[in-house]
């Protein structure tokens, strides 16, 4: 099933649609998810919510160990046969880590700063959604290692939730809160 699926999203490749998905991979990228988190900790730090700041930089630590964790102990090869043109990948395939990253640190961060707001909750989702997608256009991943990567990432940001209880913030933290 993951090679129908993976040669269908391949298949319907096309200049315009490689180019977004290079754009929007790269939102999911380790750099700019390492300056999110970054940037997402400083915020919250800023705002004096020491305990959300801790929380969410443990999420975000946790979903690199267990991105590069899991895939050296399972070490699935990568579908290079399906790699867009000019595509290189050095790590294995599975579990996508744009995609259980990009959960743990936009999903953690917005969920934190932003519970109340459901038009940024949702946008952020889209952009996950997205974030994954293009790994499937891109061809550097099998549908399995996506899926995985963001239950694995809604693990986290689930875990994270259930320990940092907000019942004892009294508002949302971060910006616009």
């Amino acid at each position: 099933m993951d090679e129908a699926i993976l040669g269908w999203f391949t298949d319907e490749r096309n200049e315009g649609l490689l180019d977004a998905a290079h754009a929007i991979t790269f939102a999911g990228n380790t750099i700019v998810l390492l300056a999110v988190a970054i940037v997402g900790t400083l915020v919250l730090l800023r705002s004096e919510a020491y305990r959300a700041a801790a929380f969410y930089l443990i999420a975000c630590l946790s979903s690199v160990g267990l991105n590069f964790g899991l895939k050296y102990l399972i070490d699935r090869p990568r579908p290079t046969s399906y790699f867009a043109p000019g595509m290189t990948e050095i790590t294995p395939s599975f579990p996508s880590g744009h995609a259980l990253m990009s959960t743990v640190i936009y999903g953690g961060f917005a969920w934190l700063a932003y519970r109340r707001n459901p038009v940024v909750l949702g946008l952020v989702g889209i952009a996950i959604v997205l974030i994954g997608l293009s790994r499937l256009v891109l061809g550097v991943h099998y549908p399995s290692d996506v899926f995985t990567g963001w239950v694995i990432g809604v693990w986290v940001v689930v875990s994270l939730k259930a320990v940092y209880n907000p019942r004892r913030v009294s508002r949302p933290v971060g910006p616009g809160s």
